[in-house]
């Protein structure tokens, strides 16, 4: 019986640990967000998330420069964390 229990529990533990847990953006998350990268002058151009670290990600802003990058936002305040260049 307890070898079933262990098994059951690695089996569980290793699920766990492989499960994306991002989650989509509420809609009052969205218009936040979408301010925070106007204020950068950029506008979304592919996915925003709330990641699994606890940030909002938001990949592929198309931006006023004529590139593309994915901002990272802290989830507290909106306040810009990174901004890496894709393109």
């Amino acid at each position: 019986m307890r070898i079933y229990l262990a098994a059951a529990f690695v089996v569980v533990s290793a699920a766990a640990a492989f499960a994306d847990s991002d989650r989509p953006v509420t809609d009052a998350e969205r218009a936040k967000i979408v301010d925070a990268l106007k204020a950068q002058g950029c506008t979304i151009g592919g996915t925003v998330e709330f990641d699994d670290d606890g940030y909002f990600k938001a990949d592929n802003a198309q931006c006023s420069d004529g590139h593309v990058y994915d901002f990272k936002f802290r989830s507290s305040d909106y306040q810009l964390l990174e901004k890496d260049f894709e393109h």
